[in-house]
């Protein structure tokens, strides 16, 4: 019942579609060039746009794939996509024919306009918001336990607001970055909820920039509490002094489980330096992260590939075809590879 190409995920859902573009990364979105076609099913980009929630079917598949997953005594990983999961819309959440959903607050769940009337009295119904739809898609995840959930924001600062002491014992939650300013800006953030997951990650997609994960702060490094200083050498002695301003030198051992790294796709996809990837994979294996290049884009800088994503690994270099992942996932239905 695999439903998605993407490489490092069995399948894909997404609890409504529809998000609004909020950084350099977003400019040539996948999900909105698809909205921008199909907006009755894929919503509306923007602010005053709209956010459609996927239908009762598609919800009644997640949880039918946890049952059969749960008969073979396996786990698969599924990614949320086409929205931010962290996002703080206000509009109305509708269906795809723009009915507006309800919510039931004695019920607790989200009401579909050709549902059967709520059993409760009418004074509990109101509309729904995304807040509600959100609740639900963590409730169904919390459910699902055969299913390893990966969520990833561009949002970092609404997550822990947002989280309400959901367990996390089968979620992958990460931020997107697209560049070492993107990720110091996120991390910062992203660091103090990372824990209320069972692993954290980064989706460094697309990547457009050069992404130093150490001066990130995204991977373990030596720091210099007086003057900020960040040394990349891991080798260094914890006990040498800072080498601007000679003052001790501590070790920070915060850092993701894991990384997946890819350039842009798409007709207008913006060049990506194999060597920005290099650099990821050897930072990641020096500190000892288990890192997955998803695909070069479609326009990498001195390789010549055919396939329009970049993501046969059959023409990139050796060193750069890389697919591990964490510890974390079990077995998943998949040994962890590395070509």
């Amino acid at each position: 019942m695999e439903n998605t190409d993407i490489e490092y995920v069995h399948h894909s859902f997404s609890p409504w579609r529809g998000c609004t573009e909020i950084d350099a990364g977003c400019r040539f979105c996948f999900a909105k060039r698809g909205s921008d076609r199909n907006p009755r099913i894929l919503g509306k980009w923007g602010d005053a746009g709209s956010r459609v929630v996927a239908s009762p079917k598609a919800w009644r598949e997640m949880r039918a794939l946890d049952r059969k997953c749960g008969r073979m005594g396996i786990k698969q990983r599924v990614l949320c996509h086409w929205c931010d999961p962290f996002e703080d819309w206000t509009g109305p959440m509708i269906d795809h024919v723009g009915n507006r959903l309800e919510y039931c607050d004695q019920c607790h769940k989200v009401l579909w306009s050709f549902d059967k009337p709520c059993p409760c009295a009418k004074r509990f119904k109101r509309m729904a918001t995304m807040h509600d739809v959100r609740h639900e898609y963590m409730m169904m995840i919390e459910s699902c336990q055969n299913l390893i959930w990966l969520l990833t924001t561009k949002r970092p600062e609404n997550i822990r607001s947002f989280w309400e002491g959901y367990a996390g014992f089968n979620i992958a939650l990460g931020i997107s970055v697209c560049n070492t300013a993107d990720a110091l800006k996120k991390f910062d953030i992203f660091r103090d909820c990372m824990y209320l997951a069972e692993t954290s990650w980064i989706s460094a997609e697309p990547l457009i920039g050069a992404l130093d994960l150490v001066e990130a702060r995204v991977l373990p490094r030596y720091e210099c509490g007086t003057c900020g200083a960040v040394v990349t050498d891991y080798s260094h002695d914890s006990d040498d002094v800072c080498r601007t301003c000679e003052s001790t030198m501590s070790f920070q051992f915060d850092c993701v489980d894991w990384l997946v790294v890819g350039g842009e796709s798409g007709g207008r996809a913006r060049s990506c330096n194999p060597d920005w990837i290099r650099k990821i994979v050897r930072d990641c294996d020096r500190a000892d992260v288990p890192c997955f290049v998803k695909q070069l884009g479609s326009n990498p800088d001195g390789v010549q590939v055919a396939d329009p994503k970049g993501g046969n690994m059959d023409e990139w270099p050796k060193d750069l075809r890389v697919r591990q992942y964490p510890e974390s996932f079990g077995d998943c239905n998949d040994a962890p590879t590395v070509v």
